[in-house]
């Protein structure tokens, strides 16, 4: 599945993050749709709604706003990638999410309601709920009650599924004869004996007395290295996670299902070439759209810029959502050389001459 969805991610990604900054620009006017529980993507068969996708981009942006010290603005965000972070946590989520259900894999309730008391004990009142404390809650997080029982039953699981599969854990008693060996102490007593002190070739080891002198410093010198390496015997399982794979490995048929259902996702979108002038006036913007509208070939308009010592830059295939919106609007209304009129940004102003069209391709399974 990985390498299937490597062609629809990006374009999944823009679409969504388009969709987000359409939302903050527009908050005002559709603030009732942050309420809703639009789907705004369904990832193997677990919706992403637009709640679940604003309220974690918005956590990562607190994140990364903590960190630097300061608010981002909207081009650090499409920089830092914020966007991407946010929704391919939500992806990986769906995914693992979707085989633990297939798989019908679930945490009893009673479990679940440990566990949310245990992380917001601030929700509860002599041990029962706070109604009044859930409803901020809920509402700071803008989440509904549901989503939070959703997030809770899926850490939860996934908390387990990784102890069980990918933790290495030793039975409590095995543990506590394996430490017992950093918190023991022995009291003993060495003996060293210089070789280089022992002349006597036909020296006879069995009268030697153990209470001489030589003898005794020699083992006190030389204790260490007649020491025998500690040794335990144990007993223990490997667990091979290559044996389960094939448990979330899908077969051609449910590859070829997903595809016939999603292939909105598997379509290139249209791409464009141009090239973009651009100048610190209004005024200059003016005199160059004048100066250029005689010229018989785009060559001459390029060849008049270099001359003139004005800047431009080159686009070779940029779909809508990788310039800027004001851009975007022009450009993707125009037709082959044509020229457009002074476009105002944040940046600067612009003149665009389309150089060429790469129509949407719908790729093959």
């Amino acid at each position: 599945m990985r390498a299937i969805r490597k062609s629809w991610i990006g374009v999944l990604l823009a679409i969504l993050f388009g969709l987000s900054l359409f939302f903050f620009r527009g908050s005002s006017r559709y603030s009732n749709f942050f309420n809703s529980d639009n789907v705004v993507a369904t990832i193997s068969g677990t919706p992403i709604s637009t709640t679940k996708f604003l309220r974690v981009l918005d956590n990562n942006i607190s994140q990364f706003s903590q960190i630097l010290g300061k608010e981002l603005t909207s081009e650090e965000i499409v920089s830092f990638q914020i966007h991407q972070l946010a929704l391919q946590n939500l992806i990986n989520n769906a995914v693992f999410e979707n085989e633990f259900e297939r798989l019908n894999y679930i945490i009893d309730d009673t479990t679940i309601a440990k566990d949310t008391k245990k992380r917001f004990p601030g929700l509860y009142k002599e041990n029962k709920i706070d109604n009044e404390e859930l409803s901020n809650f809920l509402r700071q997080q803008r989440l509904k009650i549901d989503d939070l029982v959703n997030i809770i039953s899926y850490e939860k699981r996934a908390e387990v599924f990784d102890n069980l599969m990918f933790n290495l854990n030793y039975p409590e008693d095995f543990k506590i004869k394996i430490n017992k060996v950093e918190n023991q102490s022995r009291d003993i007593s060495l003996i060293s004996i210089p070789y280089d002190n022992i002349s006597d070739k036909d020296l006879n080891l069995t009268k030697i007395n153990k209470n001489d002198s030589n003898f005794l410093d020699f083992i006190e010198k030389n204790s260490i290295n007649y020491m025998s390496d500690e040794k335990r015997d144990i007993n223990y399982i490997i667990i091979d996670k290559n044996n389960y794979s094939e448990l979330f490995t899908p077969s051609t048929k449910e590859i070829e299902d997903y595809y016939k259902s999603n292939k909105d996702f598997f379509t290139i979108p249209e791409k464009r070439s141009f090239t973009q002038f651009n100048f610190k006036t209004l005024d200059q913007a003016n005199d160059f759209k004048i100066k250029i509208s005689s010229f018989l070939s785009n060559d001459n308009i390029i060849d008049y810029a270099k001359d003139n010592n004005i800047k431009f830059d080159e686009f070779e295939n940029v779909n809508k959502f990788q310039v800027l919106e004001n851009l975007s609007n022009t450009i993707f209304k125009m037709d082959i050389n044509d020229v457009s009129d002074v476009i105002d940004t944040e940046i600067a102003y612009h003149i665009i001459i389309l150089n060429k069209i790469d129509v949407s391709i719908e790729q093959s399974l």
